[in-house]
């Protein structure tokens, strides 16, 4: 008996540019989101001295392309998925969030399948977190594509891997917000862009468009006087500075041999929602933080400079 293991662990995945050069990644899931096609089919609509649906009503439908890549960030992948994010790179290294998406195409293999291609992907929303523990930071990135192919395994030839290095959440991260260092236990930052998309007598979408640069952030933080957090609650909470809002930095570096790696993201401005803090006997006094992003005057909502050759 031939045994058949078409197992997650001997998977591959490669992204990049629409008709540029791909990079092959390590990630953690591939989720199909809304994989699907519908079919055209006005059966039940028909009054045929039956109850049963007729076989010659239903033909093919439309179609949705939407997934979402999660993995570890690091900053040579940073590289590679920064420009697909809308983010053009202007010194080298400098990232800044533009109007316009970059077209992609994502190629997965499962292993012991095929191979699946997604071509003129686009990314519908990303989001960069973590949280106390052993787990590294990781990125998730949902995509919608144009188009979607299968062809016999080994018709595409995913390269050399590229993975960089992870960063932990202990003792790698860093964040500045209203003017003053914050020790948080958790942290995301993430940007929707609300794609709107439509179907032009096609069977798969014939348009994606971003139509907004939905800006979201979210830490918790120790509620004490000693830690110098208060004011994260007291400001917002405050009419006078309620809409003030300030800048944010987070920021993450790795030492690596004589090299240090670094990405950090700077939002313009952060306008907190305030959250007061809940009680237990048996924990600490943690502060909810939530904020929306903003840009200032002309400047760019959203900058990241990401070092991944040093």
């Amino acid at each position: 008996m031939v045994m058949c293991c078409g197992t997650g662990a001997l998977s591959k995945l490669s992204i990049g540019p629409s008709g540029g050069t791909l990079s092959r990644m390590d990630f953690i899931e591939f989720i199909p989101t809304r994989l699907i096609k519908v079919l055209s089919d006005g059966s039940k609509n028909v009054i045929r001295g039956t109850l049963d649906h007729g076989s010659i009503h239903p033909s093919e439908g439309m179609a949705w392309v939407e997934f979402r890549t999660t993995m570890y960030m690091t900053a040579a992948k940073n590289d590679v998925l920064f420009p697909l994010m809308g983010m053009a790179e202007s010194p080298t290294d400098t990232f800044t969030l533009a109007d316009a998406l970059t077209a992609g195409k994502v190629v997965v293999t499962p292993n012991g399948g095929k191979d699946h291609t997604f071509d003129n992907a686009f990314v519908s929303k990303w989001m960069v977190h973590g949280q106390k523990g052993t787990d590294p930071i990781r990125i998730d990135i949902d995509w919608c594509a144009l188009s979607w192919a299968e062809a016999a395994l080994g018709t595409y030839t995913h390269g050399t891997i590229v993975e960089g290095h992870p960063y932990a959440f202990a003792g790698q991260g860093s964040m500045t917000l209203e003017g003053a260092t914050r020790y948080f236990n958790q942290v995301r930052l993430g940007l929707d862009y609300h794609l709107i998309t439509e179907h032009n007598n096609s069977i798969y979408p014939t348009n994606i468009c971003p139509s907004d640069h939905d800006l979201s952030f979210g830490t918790g933080v120790l509620y004490s006087t000693c830690d110098s957090s208060t004011d994260l609650y007291t400001v917002p909470m405050t009419t006078a500075t309620a809409a003030t809002g300030s800048q944010l930095t987070l920021a993450w570096s790795r030492a690596v041999g004589a090299a240090t790696y670094s990405t950090n993201f700077v939002v313009g401005n952060v306008k907190l929602t305030p959250r007061y803090p809940g009680i237990k006997k048996n924990a600490f006094n943690r502060l909810p933080i939530f904020g929306k992003g903003y840009a200032v005057g002309s400047a760019a909502l959203l900058i990241s400079v990401n070092d991944a050759s040093a």
